[in-house]
């Protein structure tokens, strides 16, 4: 009897076990991950960032010669260059623009669903910047601009052309002053398809072609004002015989220059995920084409209205005349890499903040302060200019002159925004 029992207990045993196998199995819960990322594996659809840009330039360059001297009146050549007295108060040296404040944009979106082929779009923009140095006479020293005076060899046959100052002498101006101003603006727009390469768990590579425009543009002005003391010693203006004394004087030169980059473009994207956390790498390489443009102006004016004489204007500056005045432009091949570094953190699956750095060069650009010829024909100033016949006659030197001169620009500097994620 015992042994049946437990025959019988076998079999119940048996059949509980065969009935709990065929019944399905509880899914097993999730582990959770203190630093599970916000955002899920499949890339956010549409995003949209802004950022502030704030960067560092590489400044425009200034003529590459002393701008303004002073010296002892007692001294005739003082306040030309290489004369011992000479005390020289403005060069290339005192030009900073300091650091730039700006903002980046950009909007992108995945256009296939499986997240394999995109668009983005973006640009960035720092502001005009400029600074401005004045310089006055103090009744006491001469002060002067110095040049390269070119008319010797027509007044003096034999002698050479030589170091000479535009001087304001004291005790024959009663107020002269110069300003020196330079400006910059840099900005650019581009456009790019996004081609996805790598995916994996915390890791991407993204292909971005494109197209990309740069616009630099910088200027170079330079002012003088001077009113004439009542002493009997007339002044001619502008070659012409009928200035009187006591006008006031002034003279505007600017020298701009004007940079478009046009170029195609090729970027990649190297995003590092871990959690909330993650870490870009985009470098890019344009290659393309700068249309460049100088354009040199100036004009002077004598105001005699409170003597009882009219306004006289005079095309040409100082270092602006017939001469080299105009636009003048030619076409340059241009390379453009930039490196740029970015980290984010995810605060919401909806938005994050970052904050970068990236550096920019351009091979190719001008400036408009590299385009001032400091060898002058003192006769084309319009104030205190010889006159008759030397101001129109065509055998005199042309001198101020153009030539294109290039260079290179960079800029580097940090972002810090947010990102909206759709």
């Amino acid at each position: 009897m015992k042994t049946w029992s437990a025959l019988a207990l076998v079999a119940m045993l048996s059949c509980w076990v065969a009935v709990k196998a065929e019944e399905p199995a509880k899914p097993a819960k999730p582990a959770v991950k203190k630093d599970t990322p916000i955002a899920s594996n499949e890339p956010s659809r549409i995003w949209v960032s802004a950022e502030y840009f704030g960067a560092m330039t590489k400044n425009p360059n200034l003529p590459n010669f002393p701008l303004v001297t002073t010296g002892d009146p007692a001294d005739f050549n003082n306040g030309a260059l290489g004369f011992s007295g000479t005390r020289v108060l403005f060069d290339e040296e005192k030009a900073d623009l300091d650091f730039h404040h700006g903002f980046k944009i950009s909007a992108g979106g995945w256009i296939t669903e499986d997240r394999k082929l995109g668009a983005e779009v973006g640009g960035f923009w720092l502001p005009k910047s400029s600074e401005h140095h004045t310089f006055s006479q103090d009744g006491v020293n001469r002060f002067g601009i110095p040049y390269y005076n070119t008319l010797a060899e027509v007044l003096f046959p034999g002698f050479p052309s030589y170091e000479d100052r535009y001087a304001y002498e004291p005790g024959e101006w009663d107020a002269a002053s110069i300003k020196i101003g330079s400006r910059q603006e840099f900005w650019g727009v581009g456009g790019h398809a996004l081609i996805s390469l790598i995916r994996k768990d915390g890791f991407s590579i993204d292909l971005k072609p494109g197209f990309r425009f740069l616009n630099l543009e910088d200027a170079f002005t330079f002012k003088q004002f001077a009113v004439d003391t009542v002493d009997g010693n007339f002044r001619n203006f502008a070659n012409e015989t009928f200035s009187v004394d006591g006008a006031t004087y002034t003279s505007r030169d600017l020298f701009e220059g004007r940079n478009k980059f046009y170029g195609l473009d090729i970027a990649a994207r190297i995003v590092f995920q871990k959690g909330r956390f993650s870490a870009e790498v985009l470098p890019s390489v344009a290659l393309g084409a700068t249309s460049q443009t100088v354009e040199i102006r100036g004009v002077s004016t004598a105001s005699l209205a409170s003597i009882g004489y009219s306004s006289v204007y005079n095309r040409g500056g100082f270092w602006a005349q017939d001469t080299n005045i105009g636009s003048h432009n030619q076409t340059k091949f241009a390379v453009v890499p930039e490196l740029a570094v970015k980290g984010k953190y995810d605060i919401t699956k909806r938005l994050s903040v970052s904050l970068g750095y990236s550096v920019l060069y351009w091979s190719s650009v001008v400036n408009g302060g590299d385009h001032v010829d400091r060898k002058i024909n003192s006769d084309k100033v319009p104030v205190g200019g010889i006159g008759v016949p030397f101001g129109t006659d065509a055998t005199t030197p042309a001198d101020p002159r153009f030539k294109f001169k290039e260079t290179d620009f960079w800029a580097h500097g940090v972002n810090v925004g947010f990102t909206l994620k759709f």
